[in-house]
């Protein structure tokens, strides 16, 4: 047993205890980190900042205690460089922590209030801005050039020409249906919209 002891306390399995004592510490720092961050995303709790301090000193504690005691009890006395790799550590993972809150638009909590008033303000206005959605309920049209009507309009077979086409100047523009009833017309049984006007993107009526 006393040999097993002295074994341990050589300086050779001193980066033994360092790897098996440290790395825990490293991780739950590392993980309390990211885990702050992540949550900044949405809402922070708002006692975060104590969490934060508690899980980086409980970590600083255990890497801390075990490099304080390699430095005054260790033969090799090689605690002063993991003091200087803790430190390291803690400076770039506030760092990394620091930089990551900023570029994902992190806010801290004294500016939370000003900012929910201003996103209070703006639903107010956004509330009483008029909406142009959904249109009323009728036509969509500024003006209709005929009344709503179902009645149709007969016409011979002459308003078509020889390839069937409707010749618009032989319309009468009463916007009702118009009807092709002669078997003998180029366009028998055509019916279209006996309107001479033409709709908001300039097609004339008569060609629906």
């Amino acid at each position: 047993m006393t040999r097993s002891l002295s074994w341990l306390r050589t300086a050779d399995s001193a980066w033994f205890f360092l790897l098996l004592l440290v790395s825990p510490a490293f991780i739950l720092l590392i993980a309390s980190l990211l885990f702050l961050s992540c949550l900044a995303l949405s809402a922070a709790w708002p006692n975060e900042y104590v969490i934060l301090a508690g899980t980086t000193a409980l970590g600083l504690l255990l890497g801390l205690g075990y490099g304080w005691g390699l430095t005054c009890f260790h033969p090799t006395r090689r605690g002063g460089l993991l003091l200087r790799i803790l430190f390291s550590v803690l400076a770039g993972a506030l760092g990394a922590k620091g930089a990551l809150n900023f570029s994902l638009g992190w806010v801290p909590h004294q500016m939370r209030p000003a900012m929910l008033a201003g996103l209070s303000s703006m639903r107010d206005g956004v509330k009483e801005t008029p909406a142009l959605w959904p249109m009323p309920k009728g036509a969509r049209f500024h003006a209709v050039p005929h009344a709503t009507t179902k009645d149709v309009q007969q016409y011979p077979g002459d308003v078509c020409a020889q390839q069937g086409a409707l010749d618009t100047t032989r319309l009468r523009d009463t916007g009702k249906w118009g009807y092709v009833g002669d078997d003998k017309s180029p366009c028998p049984g055509r019916v279209f919209i006996d309107c001479t006007h033409t709709d908001s993107k300039g097609v004339l009526w008569a060609s629906y």
